[in-house]
């Protein structure tokens, strides 16, 4: 017998101007919505139970361009117990692009550094990857933030 479907939902309000930017981006957390059937084998899923929640953060923040940021992943159960082993993808749409993936430590949390090589704005999506497909699908526990990548001052020559 499968056990039920579990699903929630919980919106990241994003403090200040970039509340609509993030929205656009989709910043929130969504809930996995089904377990495996004992007995049917297919791709080897991740052996970590299956997340509630996944929090990324900081939600959003502004860098000059050039430099790097590191986001942190944190999963959890339904109860907001870590979730240790679970396989987090991590991905960046915007003026810059990338992706990577990290196994989360015994505190439940997983970190991602990438460099914002152009100014301009990025999307950054983590999840866990349930099924390990290396994608993002419905119902695996997602969440997003926002990057804003700013150009560098010019450089005057200064004489006299």
């Amino acid at each position: 017998m499968k056990p039920a479907n579990r699903r929630s939902l919980a919106v990241l309000a994003v403090p200040g101007s970039l509340v609509a930017s993030a929205a656009l981006f989709g910043a929130a957390s969504a809930s996995a919505a089904s377990w495996p059937t004992p007995g049917v084998t297919g791709p080897a899923a991740s052996k970590a139970p299956v997340a509630t929640a996944i929090r990324l953060s900081p939600a959003s923040a502004t860098d000059p361009a050039g430099g790097a940021r590191t986001l942190t992943a944190r999963v959890t159960t339904a109860s907001g117990a870590p979730v240790r082993g679970a396989r987090v993808l991590f991905m960046v749409t915007g003026a810059n692009t990338g992706a990577d993936q990290a196994t989360t430590g015994a505190d439940g949390t997983a970190t991602f550094t990438y460099r914002g090589r152009v100014s301009g704005i990025d999307a950054i999506t983590a999840c866990q990857d349930v099924n390990a497909n290396q994608a993002c699908d419905s119902g695996e526990p997602a969440a997003s933030a926002l990057r804003i990548w700013a150009p560098g001052l010019p450089l005057v020559p200064v004489t006299g």
